[in-house]
């Protein structure tokens, strides 16, 4: 193909952009994985250990970290871990990577067929000006500053959010149920949904405009296919909904996420960040393409070459009148979502801005999700940025001339190349070396994993010394001084639950205790952490013998806690250490907990408020984190059981027989060291209240119970997974029968 064809070939050069933009994070950062931080981004590594020990849980194992807070589903990660399991299976390529790029390069040619329904790209004008607009959204400072850099799942939602509104914009306008189906599945299987919720809402809240715009030209047609969105993804996404909903009717534990999310506690603490954040930016920041705090002392003349984008914009207002006027109404519904966005992003315009911001947090429920706005408004304003520019531009090009057509991309392009090489130079550096992981732990941490998931306890780890981030450092077994720093991964390889740092002792009732800890600590009460420690179940500790680099030493144990590292030593470890049980190499040494402090998750004792001296009068075994099989013995007197998990009347202990079981004291458990459960155990209230088969009596008198803890809304598991999976199974039926319809009629048509 000659190189004059292949400017003219489009779908070629769409091709081309779509593979280089592909190939940028192997060029980055290569064929390894950068993970690490409060995400852990341990999913590409291990998407089915996520899926198996972690995402079906709905209470005890629903948490990374070690925080207990209760009941809740996180099954809303599962579609993204099984399609990231799908991509592991490719052999010798990071998964990481290739759904870096494939975000890219998605994410181009979503916003290219999104500008398209508004800038229709049959002309060389209108293509080139509306691949330049894509180009300037894929490689957006906003973009690069906060979803490239976190790494979050969110980022996925550059790619998700353009295809999501392309077929639902489409579907309306040709009144195409099929296209409503596919931006239903689009959003549901990619985006984690409740996850990603404070992005995509801020998406929903700056679009507005162009939805109310649709919505003018078919009112009905529009609240049918808003409804049916909305049906088809809570029925997709029923797998959690089902239990947000459920808890929130049916109160039965401390404290549910909606009343702590709509507390006043929280709501003024966000308030208080809201007021910070705010004033990060100055608005003038935003049509230069910067993200910079002083931008009035460090501005440069890139950054005014890159205004040429805004003054693109502010042009074309010149000439709307003297252009075809089926572009002047999107050019103005357009132009009002990006100065939303744009106030949204950064309400410092004066003090009538933040006082804006603040109603809306104070009076709209959940508004304070937006509390870090430049980075929650960062997609909607580059989506409506180059939504803007795309117009902006396809309306000048048709008042100048063909050879100056040519010198304007040109230069465009030479500016977004520029801006995009200096991004991914921000990018690069922000990644550092040692967070590359080439897959596989050192072999010390996986024999550690090993002997750990040969335990079968349920019973939660320690990490000696804790730091303050609250993260687990372990060092790569190819990569020498290479460590994946983030939560610890013993929920998902070990199926533990592991204290590390101050936020990983969170409960319901408590969400500062780590802070008490670090405190008694720093005084060397050494007895009052024990005690906490035997409280929160801590039965197993690891001491860490790793040395970290200087930087990572200073992250973990420096800044506010100076003293962190030194509190924790010898005479703290006497205190806490119990019998040593193995090293593994040179790195860790696992103990048990010093007996003076000893705890099991399930134990009878003689008073709610105070541990047994043994814990051998019952034996318990966990069959999930939902449910657990006890066997009593010998029981004379009347006994406390107690079950170190977050509080909650949904679980219920059964009497069983052979072939029959009965609750016993169903709802009667009451709350233990303030976020754990006990019941009283009777032995006359079981003789007095259930039939001979459910105990047996000995020759003193005593009696042998089987008992079975239930979380009850586990029961409902199956049936709403069911009526998930229905219905994606239903729907792509439903979309790959339109498309086989689609293709009949076209033959149909060519005869």
């Amino acid at each position: 193909m000659s190189l004059k064809n292949l400017i003219k070939s489009k779908s070629s050069i769409l091709f081309i952009i779509s593979c280089l933009l592909f190939f940028i994070p192997f060029l980055l950062w290569g064929n390894v994985y950068v993970v690490g931080g409060d995400d852990t981004r341990l999913y590409y590594v291990f998407p089915k250990e996520f899926l198996v020990n972690y995402a079906f849980n709905i209470i005890s194992d629903n948490t990374l970290g070690g925080a207990m807070t209760g009941y809740a589903s996180v099954s809303y990660f599962a579609p993204v871990f099984f399609v990231i399991s799908l991509f592991k299976l490719i052999p010798y390529i990071s998964t990481q990577m290739l759904l870096y790029g494939l975000n890219l390069a998605f994410g181009f040619y979503g916003i290219y067929k999104l500008i398209g329904l508004w800038v229709e790209s049959k002309t060389i004008r209108g293509f080139y000006s509306n691949i330049i607009a894509s180009l300037f959204y894929i490689s957006s400072v906003y973009l690069v500053h906060t979803l490239y850099t976190h790494q979050l799942l969110s980022m996925y939602l550059v790619s998700v959010v353009p295809f999501t509104l392309y077929f639902f914009i489409k579907g309306l306008k040709e009144a195409n149920i099929r296209l409503i189906v596919i931006s239903t599945l689009i959003f549901s299987l990619f985006s984690t949904t409740i996850n990603t919720l404070p992005w995509s809402a801020a998406v929903l809240i700056v679009i507005l405009p162009f939805l109310l715009y649709e919505a003018f030209f078919a009112k009905r047609r529009f609240l049918q296919y808003s409804l049916l969105f909305l049906v088809l993804s809570i029925l997709l996404n029923f797998h959690w909904i089902f239990h947000f909903i459920y808890q929130y009717i049916h109160p039965t534990g401390l404290q549910t996420m909606l009343e702590y999310y709509s507390s006043n506690d929280f709501i003024k603490d966000n308030i208080r960040i809201i007021t910070a954040v705010s004033q990060a930016y100055s608005p003038l920041n935003i049509p230069f393409a910067q993200m910079d705090n002083n931008f009035f002392t460090n501005y440069s003349w890139f950054a005014v070459i890159q205004g040429l984008f805004f003054v693109c914009i502010t042009l074309a207002s010149v000439f709307i009148a003297k252009v075809n006027k089926v572009y002047a109404i999107p050019y103005f519904v357009s132009l009002s979502a990006f100065l939303l966005a744009w106030f949204f992003f950064s309400p410092d315009f004066g003090s009538w801005g933040r006082e804006v911001f603040l109603y809306l947090s104070l009076h709209v429920p959940f508004f304070t999700m937006f509390r870090n706005m430049y980075d929650k408004f960062a997609l909607p304003l580059s989506l409506t940025y180059a939504l803007v520019f795309a117009m902006s531009l396809h309306i000048l090009l048709q008042r100048i001339r063909p050879n100056f057509f040519i010198v304007l991309c040109v230069g465009l392009l030479i500016v977004l190349g520029a801006t995009f090489v200096t991004s991914t130079q921000h990018l690069k550096k922000n990644i550092s070396d040692s967070a590359k992981f080439s897959g596989t732990f050192n072999d010390d941490f996986t024999d550690l994993v090993r002997y750990l998931q040969n335990q079968h306890d349920p019973s939660h780890v320690l990490w000696v010394p804790l730091n303050g981030p609250t993260y687990a450092n372990i060092e790569d077994k190819y990569l020498s001084n290479h460590f994946y720093s983030g939560l610890s991964p013993l929920r998902v390889l070990a199926d533990m639950s592991d204290y590390t740092g101050r936020f990983g002792f969170i409960t319901q009732s408590d969400l500062f205790l780590g802070d008490k800890i670090f405190e008694s600590l720093e005084e060397k009460e050494y007895d009052t952490v024990g005690k906490i420690l035997q409280q929160r179940n801590a039965k197993y500790i690891i001491v860490d013998h790793q040395k970290l680099p200087s930087n990572m030493h200073a992250f973990m144990y420096g800044g506010e806690s100076k003293k962190l590292l030194t509190v924790q030593g010898i005479e703290f470890q006497k205190t806490i250490l119990g019998q040593k049980i193995k090293d593994f190499g040179k790195r860790y040494t696992l103990y048990s907990i010093n007996p003076r402090f000893g705890n099991d998750k399930l134990y009878l004792t003689d008073d709610f408020k105070s541990f047994p001296q043994n814990f051998n009068e019952l034996s318990y075994k966990k069959v999930a984190s939902y449910q657990y099989e006890i066997a009593i013995n010998n029981l004379k007197d009347e006994k406390k059981l107690v079950f170190l998990d977050p509080f909650s009347k949904d679980w219920v202990l059964y009497l069983q027989s052979d072939n029959n079981k009965r609750a016993y004291a169903q709802a009667e458990n009451i709350l233990v060291y303030d976020y754990a459960n006990g019941w009283v155990i009777s032995p006359r209230k079981i003789k007095e209240n259930y039939e001979k088969e459910f105990y047996t009596t000995n020759s003193d008198g005593s009696m042998n119970l089987n008992m079975r803890l239930y979380f009850v809304p586990q029961q409902y598991n199956l049936p709403i997974y069911i009526i998930s999976l229905g219905t994606f199974i239903i729907l792509c039926v439903i979309v790959i029968f339109g498309f086989r319809e689609k293709s009949k009629k076209a033959k149909r048509d060519e005869k």
